[in-house]
């Protein structure tokens, strides 16, 4: 993983940091002092990293869970309070933020294809994917998938 910065007098990007991170990173994911990645390869995690912009540091803290396959999207619904992951493995699987942590609260198990693009509407009461499969696009209603409604 590389944290770049601007440097809006020479109109360039510099690195501020880099660190080695043990799969094929396939997603990637910032929510508040923390980011999120999403690997392909043998272990297929999601990993917690810390972030400290100010001394240029990137530094691997936790391993949250793994797909079966490899992963692909991370997304955040806008309120924080819930993560989607898709991936090789054809499932899309919710959670909610538990503190530091994570729970799942549903999966989508009969999805056909790998998912390789989500995104949540603005109210967070749906979600739109794509697939490998180019020729499908599915809209997804998650009003009973909320944190609050478990």
């Amino acid at each position: 993983m590389r944290l770049i910065a601007v440097d809006p007098a020479a109109g360039m990007l510099r690195e501020l940091a880099q660190a080695k991170i043990s799969d094929e990173a396939s997603a990637v994911s910032w929510f508040g002092d923390f980011v999120l990645t999403g690997s392909w390869g043998v272990e297929n995690l999601v990993q917690r990293w810390s972030i400290d912009t100010q001394d240029g540091l990137i530094g691997a803290e936790q391993d949250l869970f793994a797909h079966p396959s490899g992963l692909d999207v991370l997304a955040w619904r806008h309120d924080g309070q819930s993560l989607v992951t898709g991936g090789h493995d054809d499932t899309i699987r919710v959670w909610a933020r538990r503190d530091s942590a994570l729970e799942e609260l549903a999966s989508l198990d009969d999805h056909t294809t790998g998912v390789h693009a989500v995104s949540w509407s603005t109210d967070g009461a749906y979600l739109v994917l794509t697939s490998s499969r180019g020729d499908h696009v599915t809209l997804l209603d998650m009003r009973g998938c909320a944190p609050e409604t478990l």
